[in-house]
């Protein structure tokens, strides 16, 4: 619908390089960023320092990504980023200490988060 192709385009406009995204990819997205200035104070509240603009919270962000994608496998996660599986137990453990609770004490607000910092990265 043509309301569908305005919410995937709101979320193209808001990815830097995204040449083209269909709306099953993006719909989520979508809805979390109607409101883009709540959804970066959310997913700042809620990452914390991991929100920041650095390689080490990016190279954090991507594990939990990964993470959750690969359903909370920590080896296929870790075949994933191409490194062994105790990098991954170590990295989760870095994440945990920054958001002081463990990543299964609320993975559908980490997880939203993870998805508006990767949409809006580089927007600013």
């Amino acid at each position: 619908t043509k309301r569908q192709a305005d919410l995937a385009r709101s979320v193209s406009s808001a990815r830097q390089g995204a040449a083209v995204i269909y709306y099953d990819n993006a719909a989520l997205a979508a809805v979390l960023l109607r409101d883009r200035d709540a959804a970066r104070e959310f997913a700042a509240e809620e990452l914390g320092e991991l929100a920041a603009d650095t390689r080490a919270a990016r190279e954090l962000r991507d594990t939990l990504a990964t993470l959750f994608a690969s359903q909370y496998d920590q080896s296929r996660t870790a075949d994933l980023l191409g490194v062994h599986r105790n990098t991954i137990a170590k990295r989760l453990r870095r994440a945990e200490a920054i958001l002081e609770h463990p990543i299964t004490s609320r993975p559908r607000e980490l997880e939203a988060a993870l998805l508006i910092t990767e949409t809006l990265a580089g927007s600013e």
